[in-house]
């Protein structure tokens, strides 16, 4: 047995500081998205009741009785969330303008104060406080002239609280959560449903939630299908996949993965691939270590390319059958030891699907993001818009194609080389190309004589204008690949205007 010690090493302990607040606004009787709360000052909680009720019998006092204890508090901040309003009587019918004394609406809240002791000064820890069923009585306001010592007027609200139901405990209006007595795995799971992370946006977790999401690892990671426009290389993500899902519940991926060839691939380390290629995005929050794998029915690993923006490139042979996708997250960083989170996404759902396009011609895009970037900075004063509606570019086989769409007529246009164009209506579209040192030319249709187009051979941008084609059958507009020297004619690309929309508007 030992004898008791007073104020020994690390032991002199303190609460001190407020910050970090949220607001967790009710709608419907739900608590919605979190939001932030700048500029708390302070934090004062006033609990009441629990009052003593002394019960006399045999001439002596036999017991004590105590009312039901409630929670009060006052927040002071300098500033307050626009969301707030609703909770503080405050309606707004349109913007800038409030109408006061209207219902106040209930409220979650959270905070943090920080925990120190004599050894780590302020920095020992923090505890997270956490209230339920707020609402705020009306408080006052007072607005001084400016003076010498000038300072920042404080709001402040008194609130008071209905408790929540926690089975197998009174029902329940705060709960505090201790950093120096939560290991920094479990603080780190309740901080991401708090606060939010790239699994779901910040939300306040009922009492009886809490337990289970403390003792529980959380995936701080997600699995999602890039953006389809985004270009890699010579091709966009939609030359990969069409209409593909993850679905995290099943654990599974469908939909179709295209063959492409001639790929460039992610970065210069890697040319020339030609296989099923399944863009995967993986997002993860900051400071977590997670691993994307893939492996076939027999555990073997499959090849994957790392890219950009967490974007990796499973390459998945057509006949590995009951192949997956493996992410593995670790909390402690070592992946080779400690697997927190493991989840698996079946890949059987998906189709195979083959790019008809060989392996040396490039494809044509209406999606680029050059496109966009062009139309900026040469044509600051039109958009993709002003010229096209819907427009869509349909592989019909042996490097033929049809333009589908709406083309606008516009004036005050120019060409790319700062000549006057007439007005008219244009069409604009981009080859992602295999090899950024071949050059493109476009013309009309060699039956009818015509030249009607202007293009931009340094970004592989067509920009053709196609007036002369609107009264005429069977016209076509003829887009030829060059090699580097511009002399030898590499390919032939033809676009059928058949389907194509005349806006007749001027």
């Amino acid at each position: 047995m030992a004898a008791l010690v007073w104020d020994a090493v690390g032991e002199h302990r303190f609460e001190i500081g407020v910050d970090h607040g949220i607001l967790f606004p009710v709608k419907n009787g739900k608590y919605q998205t979190g939001v932030a709360w700048n500029g708390l000052t302070a934090v004062t909680e006033s609990p009441e009741g629990a009052e003593p009720n002394d019960q006399y019998a045999d001439n002596i006092k036999y017991l004590t009785l105590r009312s039901t204890e409630t929670f009060n508090a006052t927040i002071e901040a300098f500033t307050y969330p626009d969301e707030f309003l609703e909770c503080d009587g405050t309606l707004s019918p349109m913007a800038g303008v409030h109408f006061g004394q209207q219902t106040r609406t209930p409220f979650g809240f959270a905070y943090r104060t920080k925990v120190g002791n004599d050894v780590q000064g302020m920095d020992a820890g923090y505890i997270l406080h956490l209230i339920y069923g707020c609402t705020v009585s009306p408080a006052e306001r007072s607005y001084q002239t400016v003076n010498d010592s000038p300072e920042a007027m404080t709001f402040s609200w008194e609130l008071d609280s209905t408790p929540v139901q926690a089975p197998g405990y009174k029902p329940v209006s705060s709960v505090t959560i201790n950093s120096t007595e939560v290991s920094p795995e479990m603080m780190a799971r309740i901080e991401a449903v708090l606060c939010g992370s790239v699994t779901g946006d910040p939300r306040l977790p009922m009492p009886d939630e809490i337990p289970g999401i403390l003792s529980t690892p959380m995936a701080f990671f997600k699995v999602s299908v890039p953006d389809e426009s985004l270009e890699v290389g010579n091709r966009t993500i939609a030359d990969f996949i069409d209409d593909v899902k993850v679905d995290d519940e099943a654990g599974a991926m469908s939909g179709t993965v295209k063959k492409v060839r001639g790929w460039s691939g992610p970065g210069p380390s890697v040319q020339n691939i030609s296989n099923y290629i399944l863009p995967v995005k993986l997002e993860q929050d900051p400071g977590k270590t997670v691993r994307l794998s893939v492996k076939s029915k027999d555990g073997g690993v499959l090849a994957t390319l790392k890219g950009r923006n967490g974007i990796e490139y499973v390459i998945v042979p057509k006949n590995h059958d009951g192949a997956y996708v493996r992410i593995q997250q670790s909390d402690s960083g070592d992946l080779a030891e400690d697997v927190t989170v493991e989840q698996d996404y079946d890949l059987s759902g998906i189709a195979y699907e083959e790019s008809s396009a060989p392996a040396d011609q490039m494809e044509p895009s209406t999606t680029s993001t050059y496109i966009k970037q062009y139309m900026d900075e040469k044509h600051p004063d039109k958009t993709v818009d002003d010229l096209q509606s819907n427009l869509v570019i349909r592989n019909t086989g042996d490097a033929s194609y049809q333009l589908e769409g709406t083309v606008h007529y516009v004036t005050g246009f120019t060409s790319f080389y700062d000549k006057e164009s007439p007005d008219g209506r244009f069409a604009i579209f981009r080859f992602a190309p295999k090899d950024k040192t071949h050059r493109i030319g476009c013309k009309g249709s060699e039956a009818k004589g015509g030249n009607d187009s202007v293009f931009d051979a340094n970004d592989f941008i067509v920009l053709a204008r196609l007036d002369g084609y609107m009264e005429q059958e069977d016209h076509s507009l003829t887009v030829y690949e060059y090699a580097a020297d511009g002399q030898q004619k590499l390919n032939t690309f033809t676009f059928d205007l058949d389907t194509l929309t005349f806006d007749l508007r001027q």
